[in-house]
């Protein structure tokens, strides 16, 4: 995958003159945009119960003691934060289900699923935490599954196949995820973290041992009916399954139960 990687030229989606929240977006923190976009982040993340830098603390030490290729934390956010600047009139907003999460990598890996970003397929934006970059590999869904890919559980052994490696030349792109940046990863996309080797690093500024970025979901029935039904079902099973997986975990049941309060709104 990591050579597939290098042969993959990322579309420029950098600070776009005109936002569409169909499509997949990049801004940096010298742009007017993005340096809006991160001080609503940021007085989000202030506001939020979970304190981030202990979160970031305990999952680094988390990953490093069981030799983890990365792992996530959810951050409570409780009442008094701003989501206004999430698209798409979101509902869930103040509710646990609906929190922002921490994800650490480590170097010389790739995550894939909903225990490496939370909630593939449904829109939200990314942003990096400290001053570590990483890559977004993105993978648009709706090919790979009209093409006849059963479950996007299996989308990663698919893409290094000599027919998914030909798809993703013409459907996948890479981004760099820098410090400071802010990404919006649109309904209908799989986003795979990709902690790249420096030869490998597609423009990220500094690569060290771990990376971490904070993901916050727009739970908007809008942009999700926007989708094919097709598409739309197999992003439900592949999120049912891993929540259904996860449900004696506490800091899940949350999450899942706003979920599925939202997929039965977004099929009324």
């Amino acid at each position: 995958l990591q050579e597939n990687i290098q042969d993959m030229e990322p579309a420029d989606f950098t600070n776009p003159e005109t936002i569409d929240y169909d499509k997949v977006m990049r801004w940096t923190s010298d742009g007017e945009h993005g340096k809006k976009l991160q001080e609503n982040i940021q007085d989000y993340q202030l506001k939020s119960i979970g304190n981030l830098e202990q979160k970031a603390t305990n999952l680094l030490n988390t990953v490093q003691s069981n030799n983890w290729g990365g792992a996530m934390a959810k951050l409570d956010q409780g009442a008094d934060v701003d989501a206004s600047f999430l698209p798409g009139e979101p509902l869930y907003v103040h509710e646990l289900g609906a929190c922002a999460w921490l994800s650490v990598l480590t170097k010389h890996s790739w995550r894939f699923g909903p225990g490496a970003f939370p909630l593939p397929g449904v829109g939200g934006f990314v942003t990096s935490h400290g001053d570590e970059g990483t890559l977004m590999l993105m993978l648009p869904i709706a090919p790979f599954v009209d093409c006849g890919l059963v479950a996007l559980a299996d989308a990663h052994m698919f893409l290094e196949t000599d027919s998914g490696v030909e798809l993703a030349s013409k459907h996948c792109f890479v981004l760099p995820l820098n410090a400071g940046d802010t990404m919006w990863v649109p309904f209908g996309v799989l986003c795979l973290p990709v902690h790249a080797p420096d030869e490998a690093n597609r423009g990220i500024k500094t690569i060290k041992n771990e990376a971490f970025f904070w993901h916050l979901p727009s739970f908007s029935v809008s942009l999700q009916k926007k989708m094919t039904d097709k598409t739309v079902t197999a992003i439900e099973t592949f999120n049912e399954a891993y929540l259904t997986r996860m449900q004696g975990v506490p800091v899940w049941q949350a999450r899942a139960a706003a979920y599925r309060q939202f997929s039965t709104a977004a099929r009324a």
